[in-house]
C-alpha cells in the first residue's frame, strides 16, 4: 500500500507542473486499479496523502475518482494489465 500512497503523491506533485492535466490520467487509472486489486480505493488513498499534497492537486486527484467508473477503468484509457503479483505491470 505504500508505494501506491508513493505513487499517488508523485502523480499529485507533477500535477501543477503538467501543462495538460489529461497527461495524468494514465497513471490515476493504473493507481484506481492497483487500489481495487489490494482491498482498497483510489478514494481511501488520496484522503490518506491529502496532507502531503497542494490543495489544487487534491481537488484534481478527487475529480478523477468521481468520474463514472467507465471512465477511469484501464479499457477507458487503452492500459491494460500484465503479469501478477510483484510483476504486476500496465501497458
Amino acid at each position: 500500500m505504500d508505494t501506491l500512497r508513493r505513487g499517488l503523491v508523485a502523480v499529485g506533485m507533477a500535477q501543477a507542473r503538467l501543462r495538460d492535466a489529461r497527461e495524468n490520467l494514465y497513471p490515476l487509472a493504473a493507481l484506481h486499479d492497483a487500489a481495487s486489486l489490494l482491498g482498497t480505493s483510489l478514494r481511501n488513498l488520496i484522503t490518506e496523502v491529502s496532507d502531503s499534497l497542494p490543495t489544487s492537486a487534491v481537488e484534481e486527484l478527487r475529480a478523477f475518482d468521481q468520474r463514472q467508473e467507465q471512465d477511469k477503468s484501464l479499457a477507458a484509457m487503452g492500459l491494460r494489465r500484465l503479469g501478477g503479483g510483484q510483476t504486476l505491470l500496465y501497458s
